[in-house]
């Protein structure tokens, strides 16, 4: 659901849906344990990946 969040910000501000992918990992690839509220709060978190347009989109 986060990621979702991040990806509906991304579009409210411009960027085309169509482009943009979220993917949720954090409930199999955890930084630290959820045992504590330090770890829930470290796998709190969005990693944004930013890849070139590929050539039919970058206008070559």
């Amino acid at each position: 659901m986060r990621a979702s969040s991040v990806v509906r910000l991304l579009i409210d501000h411009g960027l085309e849906a169509t482009r943009l992918t979220a993917l949720g990992h954090g409930e199999y690839h955890p930084l630290a344990s959820n045992e504590t509220v330090e770890g829930r709060m470290r796998n709190r978190r969005v990693t944004v990946l930013i890849l070139p347009a590929p050539p039919d989109l970058a206008g070559d």
